[in-house]
């Protein structure tokens, strides 16, 4: 497998008044094509930070991040400007979050095709649809649904702009164990099916079983990666 993703020192500062915060502090990583990535870490340990700087929603105090698309070509995330850090999302990168951010007034095809609508090469809305099991709910309103079939149309939505990389801001954070074993069961096939880069942050260290690599975060750095040659499947991992 090729190399997605590379960062190089990655520091992030951020200023209150007189106090400085490193939210990233010398963290170093790489991540390939089609890989299943977990980040594990306590709170403050950069998980989220690491999460927006991949997804160009933040900028780096200092280091260097690499991103290479389809054709190979290397995108240096950190020199960036705003523009092209939009063009960069829209053409790169799905998000999921732990609360869905579905538009209540859009029914579940709505929602999904606005990422159709947004995205250069984009998969087929009914399909995604079908696929995450909510055919019969197209017509539905978000408020119809329960939370977990909210967060599948959230993914159905993220991958209908057919991202190279996907990012998860626990996904499973506010559901009950069985349905959010569903939905990393649901990540898993998309991350097989469609050769996606998938990269959960999480608390659950459960997830990280099912994974291709850990990255453990501590103190704004990469303290460990585990790589899996065999990952477990979900159904044999003690919940």
């Amino acid at each position: 497998m090729r190399d997605i993703l590379v960062a190089n020192h990655l520091r992030k500062e951020y200023r209150m008044e007189d106090v400085v915060v490193n939210a990233l502090n010398d963290a170093s990583f790489t991540i390939q094509e089609g890989e299943f990535v977990v980040i594990l870490g306590p709170s403050g340990s950069g998980k989220s930070t690491t999460l927006n700087m991949i997804g160009g929603i933040d900028k780096l105090t200092s280091g260097e991040l690499l991103y290479y698309d389809r054709e190979d070509h290397e995108i240096k995330i950190n020199e960036m400007s705003d523009k092209k850090l939009v063009d960069y999302r829209r053409r790169h990168i799905g998000f999921v979050f732990q609360f869905y951010n579905l538009i209540p007034n859009l029914s579940v095809r709505e929602n999904v095709k606005l990422a159709w609508e947004m995205g250069v090469n984009p998969l087929n809305p009914d399909e995604l649809i079908d696929k995450v099991g909510l055919h019969e709910r197209i017509n539905y309103y978000p408020s119809r649904l329960s939370g977990g079939q909210q967060q599948r149309v959230a993914i159905a939505r993220a991958l209908c702009k057919n991202p190279n990389i996907l990012l998860c801001d626990e996904p499973t954070g506010a559901l009950d164990i069985h349905t959010g074993i569903e939905i990393i069961n649901l990540l898993l096939d998309f991350n097989q099916t469609y050769h996606k880069t998938v990269i959960i942050v999480t608390h659950n260290e459960n997830i990280a079983k099912v994974a291709d690599s850990v990255l453990y975060f501590k103190d704004g750095k990469v303290s460990k990666i585990e790589k899996h040659d065999k990952p477990l499947r979900t159904d044999e991992v003690e919940w």
